[in-house]
């Protein structure tokens, strides 16, 4: 098997379990989990939204920032089946 596809192989279900946590960690307001699914910096793009440059924060800072957003929400807003 050549490395790219090793590499996928490898991360796929890693990426599945990091999705899943985000979206339980979200729904939950378990702000721990949800946090543990970054590193420490992050990069978000949101450009094809508000326009502007895509930014840099700290994964507190944009747990924080979910946080005070998912306030608004009473029920959560993921469907958690992976298949």
């Amino acid at each position: 098997m050549d490395d790219a596809k090793l590499h996928c192989c490898s991360t796929a279900p890693r990426s599945a379990t990091c999705s899943l946590r985000y979206a339980t960690g979200l729904d939950s307001r378990d702000w721990p989990l949800f946090r543990s699914c970054f590193d420490d910096e992050i990069e978000t793009d949101f450009t094809s939204v508000f326009g502007g440059d895509p930014r840099r924060l700290s994964a507190d800072r944009w747990t924080e920032a979910a946080a005070a957003r998912s306030a608004a929400f009473r029920r959560p807003a993921h469907d958690h089946e992976i298949m």
